[in-house]
């Protein structure tokens, strides 16, 4: 209990050094924070010192704001992007994909004709797929 009771409030001192850095990167003081927050800005005040939690509910509006996860702002990871913005620079259309690397089935490389028999078979079930959203 009392390793929790030290991993959390370290946790707390660093979400609230978390929290000025990013307040003050976006030009806010701390009552225009408290504003957006709904919180008084002595609030605001006592997140930065570590001596008072933000609710779950300030945490997500923050994290939001901030354009940064979660797990950002709690201190758990140093990478800011959130998992819309890590989903779209790690992901890849299908056709660069296909054209730009080596692609195996069942052991054997794909030749170019057969990547594009892929890609046309991909195409076909998009748009029969998209059509029938439609009806």
């Amino acid at each position: 209990m009392d390793v929790l009771k030290i991993n959390m409030d370290e946790t707390v001192k660093l979400l609230g050094e978390r929290i000025k850095t990013l307040r003050k990167r976006k030009h806010w003081t701390q009552d225009e924070l408290a504003h957006y927050l709904e919180v008084a800005p002595s609030s605001v005040g006592s997140y930065e010192r570590g001596t008072r939690q933000p609710t779950i509910e300030n945490l997500i509006r923050m994290s939001k704001y901030f354009n940064v996860s979660l797990d950002y702002l709690l201190c758990q990871t140093d990478d800011e992007r959130t998992l819309e913005a890590f989903k779209k620079e790690d992901s890849t259309d299908i056709k660069d994909f296909l054209r730009d690397q080596a692609v195996m089935f069942n052991g054997l490389e794909l030749s170019d004709e057969d990547k594009q028999r892929v890609m046309d078979i991909l195409i076909g079930l998009f748009y029969h797929e998209l059509g029938n959203l439609k009806k």
